[in-house]
């Protein structure tokens, strides 16, 4: 049989007809010969019987330019080359393609800092509310546009998974896939992936690090980068002579040996202890040195939210001032408060085995937080805990075993209770250890019931009184006149507190000043998603929603800047969670004073200790300012402050905790503040005017404006796509061809699509795409017309430019993996243009010259890799060209008093460019200055 090599209709080949190359449209194989249909250069078609020797000697043709493309084509092909071109022209495409306006902190960090590293290793630490989901975005985009990256896994908190997703989608048209068991590939029982749940994959922290299945299957699936949101969580600590890796660090360690690029997001890197964090930035493969500046030592990128501005130099945050409300609990609940610790204080003052000490500690300090908390939560507590108790008394009476051993086997079962703490998950089950008792014998265990009735009565007895001076406090607040606003609605306050009995109880209690049709929207760690979605959706959108009840499920990653009035119900233990509250309504977007409430019962054990650390807090703000509230957590940390509390709790000697409070707030706060100030990633005058610049330059560059639109309308034609326009800028497509919407990523409709930004966000969520660079469309559509235009592109046309005066060869090539274009002049010289430099040009009616032909003939100019050829004859006379450079020259000397000037590339859109302070001034000679 023939050997048919290189006969593929569309190939451009020599042998078929003597001394030309043309163009294949069929071929028919007969026996040892074939029937070949062609098209010469002059456009006619013919046919040709090969046989079998003359078969072998067909070769793909080393194609001359006939100059024979039409201009239609031409342009659209040069308008897909442009597009294709764009995200490596280092002129911040990831910001122009998508529905953002990134700060200049935000501009620093991705295209400074993460964007120049081969190897990503970084920690990006910037201050709750800066937004390092959207820095997140613009790098991923960036990367994947630039096919640097092509499978990315966000790993998240469950509770943000889903908004990874949506904001992934909404503000970068980035396609993400919420990963679950579903997506497990067993088709290899040795090798398992989440293969089908695409390149682009977010996955909650938890199922993957706990489910040892999805585990493997996410590490084999050859991930190039990974993100970590709320990195923090993936914490070590050193236990006595060991090393305690929760199962969420090993994940880190695991996926830090597998992937290419490891991006770490958290706000609260460091805990306050130096072992852990030591442990923390072994994720980047980090060893911490003593006595040597962080940033000397590590990938880190940090800026307190003093340090952010705006595009225009303004401050972004505005001002936070945090209050202490106190109030004193009525007879009733002083008595039950009183009881309750004493119960509390005598089983942890028990002698008892050290590790049951720790679990019947833990079960004891929940219970103390939950009697701080409300009525009703110590109350459900105390009737929980019995009726547990009661069950483990029955068990071991039916099975007449030692009661030791079955309180012994309790704890194994509820796991370490140190361990649970470290876990930090999102809302830990405030009952999970109610069981643990110090009782050994079924009398002690008695005895403990009977104490425990007895609180169980006293609890209901005001639980029924309605007796709770917390909530008139909380009520008195709402009620007051500063809570309403000039339209007659209630002010937007957020209510934070650490139990969902808690929340469920102010739930009802807001009832009795709730005003006709208004209502409260709610978020604990058990609320469903949609109704997460929903409730965060109703507080932000409707006026009537004046109120947001929350736990700390609330705290990480919730946008709820529409409000800047914040109440801590319950006062965290962890000082993190303080600033990780106050960051859901100081962040990005917040142009008020934010206001927060700290309630204290200022006759408690623990009461007394906060209120001792807010009143310090409070006039270090004062001498310090905001950064207070950044550095609290290191300064005092979460296992230093419980340790205090529970000293308190106990009836201990309170003289040392005290002490260590007042050296820690006293001189450590102010000390921390200039520590945190040496450790912060420097950002100048200097370094906002550079970025101003660089916004400016993106701007002038991004080819959404001056191609997407011209481009996009007319390729979706060509390719039988139905195209209406059904606002400014905003298009609906209801029908895709097959040849596009089989392309990846292309879906076979589309409701809205909007060409600006302008309108998309008023555009229902999920129904409206922005149509630029990276979208999936869009890249099909370019891959469409460049492979069907190749060789039309390969044959060049003859354009004229009436301000040259001699001839040049504009090249499109592909050489380094991407369009860049060469104008080849007759002196010998090639500098680089503008890849869309051709579209300037116009459209005459002269032939290539001699010239031309000579050099369009030289594989050096015109390689293989070649993806345009365009003959330029230049019309103007050497006289007026010579004028129009010493014009060029004249302006830019004068212009040179003003700034830094910058010649325009052919093709740019202007001729010169004069950088000064902040700003870009772009030239042209025909409009002057």
């Amino acid at each position: 049989m023939a050997d048919l090599l290189g006969l593929a209709p569309g190939a451009f080949v020599d042998g078929v007809v003597a001394g030309e190359s043309v163009k294949v449209l069929t071929v028919r194989q007969t026996g040892e010969t074939a029937l070949v249909s062609f098209e010469r250069a002059s456009g006619a078609r013919g046919s040709a019987f090969l046989s079998r020797e003359q078969l072998s000697q067909v070769r793909p043709a080393r194609r001359r330019p006939t100059w024979h493309a039409a201009w239609p084509d031409v342009r659209l092909g040069l308008q897909a080359l442009g597009i294709v071109a764009a995200p490596h022209q280092g002129r911040l495409l990831a910001v122009s393609s998508s529905n953002v306006t990134p700060l200049p902190h935000q501009v620093q960090a991705v295209y400074r800092e993460m964007l120049p590293q081969d190897r990503l290793r970084f920690l990006l630490a910037d201050d709750p509310g800066a937004g390092k989901t959207i820095m997140t975005g613009l790098y991923l985009k960036e990367l994947l546009s630039a096919h640097r990256v092509s499978r990315v896994l966000i790993v998240a908190p469950g509770s943000l998974v889903e908004q990874w997703v949506e904001e992934m989608w909404t503000r970068f048209g980035l396609s993400f896939t919420e990963l679950g068991i579903e997506h497990l590939d067993r088709t290899d029982p040795v090798h398992v992936t989440v293969a089908p749940a695409g390149p682009l994959v977010v996955a909650r922290l938890d199922q993957v690090s706990r489910n040892p299945e999805m585990k493997n299957a996410v590490l084999d699936s050859g991930f190039d980068l990974v993100v970590v949101d709320e990195a923090h969580k993936m914490s070590a600590r050193d236990w006595g002579n060991r090393t305690i890796r929760s199962k969420r660090y090993e994940l880190g360690m695991d996926l830090a040996d597998r992937t290419e690029h490891l991006l770490l997001l958290t706000a609260t890197p460091h805990n306050g202890k130096p072992a852990d964090f030591a442990h923390f930035m072994r994720l980047l493969g980090v060893e911490i040195e003593r006595g040597m500046p962080l940033l000397d030592r590590a990938p880190v990128r940090r800026l307190v939210k003093e340090q952010l501005v705006h595009a225009d130099g303004s401050r972004l945050f505005p001002p936070r001032v945090a209050s202490t409300l106190t109030y004193s609990m009525a007879g009733p609940e002083q008595g039950l408060y009183e009881a309750v610790t004493e119960y509390v204080a005598d089983e942890m003052n028990k002698v008892m085995d050290e590790s049951v000490r720790r679990h019947v500690g833990f079960a004891m300090l929940v219970l103390q937080r939950r009697l701080a908390s409300s009525p009703e939560a110590i109350l459900r507590s105390l009737e929980r805990r019995l009726d547990l108790l009661h069950g483990q008394l029955e068990r071991a009476r039916e099975a007449e075993q030692d009661l030791g051993r079955l309180l012994e086997a309790s704890i194994r079962v509820g796991g370490d209770a140190g361990q649970d703490l470290f876990e930090d998950d999102e809302e830990v089950d405030d009952d999970l250890q109610s069981d643990v008792s110090s009782a050994r014998t079924p009398a002690e265990l008695q005895t403990e019931i009977l104490v425990l009735q007895r609180l169980v009565e006293r609890a209901r007895r005001v639980r029924a009184e309605g007796i709770d001076r917390k909530w008139e406090a909380l009520r008195e607040l709402l009620t007051s006149a500063d809570m309403t606003d000039a339209s007659g609605f209630r002010r937007k306050i957020i209510v934070f507190t650490e139990h969902r009995d808690t929340l469920h109880y102010l739930e009802d209690r807001l009832g009795e000043i709730l005003r006709p049709g208004e209502h409260v929207a709610v978020i604990h760690g058990q609320t469903a998603r949609h109704e997460r979605r929903h409730a965060q959706h109703e507080f932000t959108r409707d006026p009537a929603c004046s109120i947001l009840l929350a736990t700390d499920a609330a705290g990480e990653g919730v946008n709820l800047q529409v409000a800047n009035l914040m109440v801590n119900y319950d006062i965290p233990w962890n000082p993190n969670r303080l600033e990780q509250r106050f960051g859901r309504i100081h962040r990005i977007g917040q142009d008020r004073t934010c206001h927060l409430w700290n309630l204290v019962a200022s006759d408690t054990r623990e009461g007394a200790v906060f209120e001792t650390i807010l009143g310090k807090l409070q006039v270090q703000r004062e001498a310090l300012g905001d950064r207070v509230f950044d550095v609290l957590g290191e300064v005092l940390t979460g296992a230093e402050l419980s340790r205090i509390l529970a000293a308190a709790v106990r009836g201990q000697d309170q003289r040392e905790g005290m002490s260590l409070i007042e050296e820690r707030l006293d001189r450590g706060l102010a000390e921390e503040v200039a520590s945190r100030a040496a450790s912060t990633t420097e950002f100048t005058q200097t370094d906002l005017e550079a970025i101003q610049r660089e916004l400016v330059w993106a701007e002038a560059f991004d080819p959404q404006a001056r191609m997407v639109p011209e481009f996009a309308q007319h390729a979706l034609r060509r390719y039988g796509a139905e195209v209406h326009e059904v606002g400014q800028s905003t298009w609906t497509v209801p029908y895709v061809p097959a040849r596009l919407a089989d392309m990846p990523g292309v879906d076979r409709r589309y409701g809205r699509l909007h060409l600006t930004r302008t309108g998309l966000d008023a555009d229902e969520a999920g129904t409206s795409q922005y149509l630029a660079p990276g979208h999936p469309l869009l890249t099909a559509l370019t891959s469409a017309v460049l492979e069907e235009l190749q060789h039309t592109l390969r044959d060049g046309i003859v354009l004229i430019d009436p301000t040259s005066a001699t001839d040049y060869l504009l090249v499109t090539t592909t050489e380094e993996g991407y369009p860049q274009t060469w104008r080849h002049n007759p002196d010998g010289s090639t500098v680089e243009v503008a890849v869309g430099a051709g579209l300037e040009l116009q459209v005459g009616s002269e032939a290539a010259s001699a010239w031309h032909e000579e050099v369009a003939a030289e594989p050096t100019v015109v390689s293989e890799r070649a993806a345009l050829v365009v003959a330029v004859r230049g019309t103007s006379d050497r006289e007026s060209a010579a004028r129009l450079r010493t014009r060029l020259a004249d302006l830019e000397e004068s212009l040179s008093r003003r700034g830094r000037v910058i010649r325009a590339r052919q093709g740019d859109g202007f001729d010169l460019a004069v950088e000064h302070g902040g700003e870009v001034d772009f030239v042209s000679l025909e409009a002057g200055v």
